[in-house]
């Protein structure tokens, strides 16, 4: 089977620093953005300089300038919702779910997405991603990248919950 070719998803660098330089044209606009929509203050400067960005970071930018990630383009009210972070583990699954219901190997992805071999490996294991590769993952998938997101991971000292043995056989 198959996988349809479809056109893959490219981030306009140059779009994004435009929209970056005209919503946020100041240094106290900028930093004022990162307090409020907890954007990295790198994130903010990497994008209005054209430069890549990680997956987590592109995407939290998008969603605090209320863009869709896929079109750079004011966010439609059927998209997904961005949760906070990508679940990247879900994403793996997701994606080795979809290459075996269209019968691929991990080369035919590869081919199919325009990404490394080394790349649809990483995806598959869970391990986080650059924008671009995760856009066109996606792509090949057929979700909204945002599905894949969740909200952020509580604290590691506030997953441990302490039960005394007396209590463990009732609690868990």
């Amino acid at each position: 089977m198959s996988h349809p070719r479809t056109s893959l998803p490219e981030i306009d660098a140059g779009k994004l620093a435009r929209i970056v330089a005209a919503r946020l044209p100041s240094l106290e606009d900028r930093r004022a953005f990162v307090h409020d929509r907890g954007v990295g203050f790198h994130t903010i400067v990497r994008a209005a300089t054209k430069r890549p960005l990680a997956a987590q970071a592109f995407l939290t930018l998008c969603a605090g300038l209320g863009l869709d990630p896929l079109t750079l383009e004011p966010a439609a009210g059927d998209m997904p919702p961005f949760r906070g972070e990508v679940i990247w583990p879900m994403a793996g699954a997701a994606l080795q779910v979809a290459r075996h219901l269209h019968g691929h190997d991990q080369r035919a992805v590869s081919r199919a997405a325009r990404l490394s071999l080394a790349t649809v490996n990483r995806a598959e294991n869970g391990q986080a991603l650059s924008a671009g590769s995760l856009l066109r993952l996606a792509a090949y998938v057929g979700l909204h990248p945002h599905a894949w997101s969740g909200p952020p991971a509580l604290p590691q000292a506030a997953q441990t919950r302490n039960v005394s043995r007396e209590t463990c056989s009732e609690t868990c």
